[in-house]
């Protein structure tokens, strides 16, 4: 249980820094994504809600190719180890 709940905390740490580096030059579309913080919070956010759309859909809409990133970290998050952390309470 404790190990794949750390591991859902690394894959958020690891794609908030994606983030922060793809977005840290970029003038519009980095809202949420400004500094390594408020990166974090973003994906804890589109990690363990359902609120991921509001988070991504700014990025999404300026940047389409980000969508990759986005799918990406949904697929992980989400799908494996989500599913594993809630199956195991």
């Amino acid at each position: 249980m404790v190990s794949v709940a750390v591991f859902l905390a690394g894959t958020m740490v690891f794609f908030a820094w994606i983030a922060v580096t793809v977005f840290k030059d970029l003038d519009h579309g980095n809202e949420g994504f400004t500094s390594l913080k408020e990166s974090m919070n973003s994906m804890f956010i589109a990690g363990v809600s359902d609120e991921f759309v509001s988070v991504f859909l700014k990025s999404y809409t300026a940047y389409r190719y980000v969508g990759i990133l986005w799918l990406i970290f949904l697929v992980i998050a989400h799908v494996l180890l989500l599913s594993l952390v809630l199956d195991t309470l």
